[in-house]
């Protein structure tokens, strides 16, 4: 046995320590709005495998239990692919876990449910999957995607189409009045947030991100390279997402704001 397979093994069961069997449980589950997720953390070598689950009865039991859960294990990342890949959002599965409180430790999947075999669990798949909307009458229609909890739409920008997302959770119609101030003066903003950006990475960007030969950029020419592809908001604050144009070799900038103060930060992203 390799010295990463052992730490593989001595990770995984320190994780599943905390799911004791006593908790092990036959139950029907129904997945969230998203599909499996994997991730490694720092210097493990075991991998975490996630999903939500919306819903979810013992087997041979009416009573349900609803919220959010999060089903999950780890190991090698092939092992968990082979348990988790075949469920995708929205879908209604048998399955063995054990529990602790709203995380379920996924033992092994069973088979796929047709919903019409589970009433309780139907009406909530029907639910979770109707469309949400809202209009506004000068921004038009945002719907919601529940996998990002945000709503989305589109509005025109200085002649140009960009992606709105609106934070669910927070007061919708108000974020959509602070898009609409936003717009009655698009020029002023667009020119404040391109300067603001350009200010505080100028610098980095020739200091750091400059490939061979090439020359300095300055400021102005720095602003003129952005190109303006969403706005997110928040109830506190909004972020306007540039392409880079290739200075930083592809990664997003953003520049966070508030209507009353402007731009108070800027950075690069993924």
């Amino acid at each position: 046995m390799s010295t990463n397979e052992a730490m593989i093994i001595q990770e995984v069961q320190q994780f599943q320590q905390s799911f004791p069997a006593s908790a092990e449980l036959d139950i029907i589950a129904l997945t969230g709005a998203d599909s499996a997720s994997y991730s490694r953390m720092g210097n493990e070598q075991a991998w975490m495998a996630t999903i939500s689950v919306t819903a979810w009865h013992v087997q041979d039991q009416a009573d349900i239990q609803q919220g959010a859960f999060i089903l999950v294990n780890k190991d090698e990342e092939k092992k968990l692919e082979q348990l988790f890949d075949p469920m995708e959002a929205n879908q209604i599965w048998k399955m063995k876990v054990r529990r602790d409180q709203n995380r379920l430790l996924l033992l092994k999947l069973d088979q796929l449910v047709d919903p019409a075999q589970e009433p309780q669990l139907a009406t909530i798949l029907k639910e979770q999957t109707r469309e949400v909307t809202i209009e506004h009458e000068r921004l038009g229609t945002f719907v919601l995607d529940r996998s990002l909890n945000s709503l989305r739409g589109n509005i025109e920008w200085l002649g140009e189409t960009i992606r709105v997302s609106l934070d669910n959770d927070a007061d919708a119609y108000h974020q959509l009045n602070v898009l609409a101030r936003l717009l009655d003066d698009d020029a002023k903003w667009d020119r404040r947030i391109r300067a603001f950006a350009a200010e505080e990475l100028t610098e980095l960007k020739n200091d750091s991100w400059l490939e061979d030969d090439e020359e300095e950029w300055s400021e102005a020419n720095f602003a003129k390279q952005l190109t303006l592809q969403a706005i997110t908001f928040t109830e506190e604050d909004f972020t306007f997402w540039f392409d880079d144009g290739d200075l930083f070799w592809g990664h997003a900038i953003y520049v966070s704001n508030t209507i009353e103060d402007g731009p108070y930060d800027a950075n690069i992203g993924g």
